[in-house]
């Protein structure tokens, strides 16, 4: 039997898919191929026990399409010369100063409350339209 979802983890789905929406509307196509569909926002620095404050941080976020980032980057597909693309290619869009601060962000405990999803929410709407994504539900 499936157990009921908390209010909590209830939010932090809503707001994956908003953080998803807009990374994948900002970037618009894969960072590594250039691919335009079967996109799916990435975590470049992974967030400890998936609650970090980092989480939502668009800074945090890259398009990669479905081959890239699930055959390649979680895959075994990719070789040693994918994975030092993807670098480049992630230190060109996240210079290292803010890759660091981001690591260190990452790794501190973080507590949230419904006031600071409710900010996050605002946040991403605003952040979708002012880049002109669209602010229904995630459908793919």
């Amino acid at each position: 039997m499936k157990r009921k979802k908390s209010k909590e983890q209830l939010m932090k789905e809503k707001l994956d898919a908003k953080w998803s929406k807009v990374v994948r509307a900002r970037d618009k196509q894969c960072l590594m191929c250039d691919n335009k569909t079967n996109l799916h926002a990435h975590h470049v620095v992974k967030t400890k026990a998936r609650g970090a404050s980092v989480r939502w941080l668009l800074k945090n976020g890259i398009t990669l399409c479905y081959d890239c980032h699930l055959n390649k980057y979680h895959g075994t597909q990719a070789d040693a010369m994918w994975h030092e693309k993807y670098l480049s290619k992630v230190y060109e869009k996240l210079p290292r100063f803010l890759w660091d601060k981001i690591v260190r962000l990452a790794n501190k405990p973080f507590k949230f409350n419904k006031a600071i999803y409710e900010r996050y929410d605002e946040w991403l709407d605003k952040r979708l339209e002012r880049i002109g994504g669209s602010n229904e539900e995630n459908q793919d």
